[in-house]
């Protein structure tokens, strides 16, 4: 583990092959059998604004669930998360054939909105822990991690690089130049001492 700033970071999140394929989950991250996917608190706007554009996507339980309730919910005190279909599904997932997919992400993808989608799931199954001052990102351990990491590693592509986006997103561009700089200072250090 080191540290970025006030972010802590686990060897495995930079060492580990990783990509995501289109289908080859099936779309487990929007299904994830045990939790709902967290929102920060300044997302619930832009997760409230865009649930008009994506209505017409969603499926008829999603949206009466979302009447009942909202499109978000308070899952502890302080702590926010995605309203889900029973205990784990989102609301905002949708079928496509067997694959699960985000009617959030499918509106940003036909630039509807500019909300992507909560940076958790952007994450790609990363959860932020705080720990006072600092933050620790956490894999969440799913089954439906290990077909990424075999495609990133059939594609010579590192975790590191393939959330750069989400990260930057996150943390801005400067986290990420100092993270690169640490970490090919690191791999350096390392591959001398094999």
């Amino acid at each position: 583990m080191f540290v970025i700033d006030n972010i802590l970071i686990s060897d495995e999140l930079v060492d580990a092959p990783f990509t995501r394929i289109s289908g080859a989950s099936h779309g487990a991250c929007c299904v994830p059998g045990d939790s709902e996917a967290p929102l920060e608190t300044d997302e619930i706007p832009d997760f409230k604004a865009v649930f008009p554009i994506a209505e017409h996507r969603l499926r008829p339980e999603a949206r009466k669930i979302i009447r009942k309730k909202r499109v978000w919910e308070e899952s502890s005190p302080g702590q926010f998360a995605v309203t889900c279909v029973g205990t784990s599904e989102s609301v905002f997932a949708t079928c496509e054939g067997q694959v699960a997919k985000c009617a959030v992400e499918r509106a940003f993808e036909e630039g509807k909105t500019e909300f992507r989608k909560p940076i958790s799931s952007h994450l790609h199954l990363l959860r932020i822990e705080q720990l006072g001052d600092f933050e620790r990102l956490n894999n969440k351990q799913m089954d439906m991690r290990q077909s990424g990491m075999r495609c990133g590693t059939r594609n010579i592509l590192q975790r590191i690089d393939f959330l750069e986006g989400p990260w930057k997103r996150n943390y801005g561009q400067k986290w990420i130049v100092d993270l690169k700089e640490f970490v090919d200072y690191r791999r350096s250090v390392f591959s001398e001492t094999l």
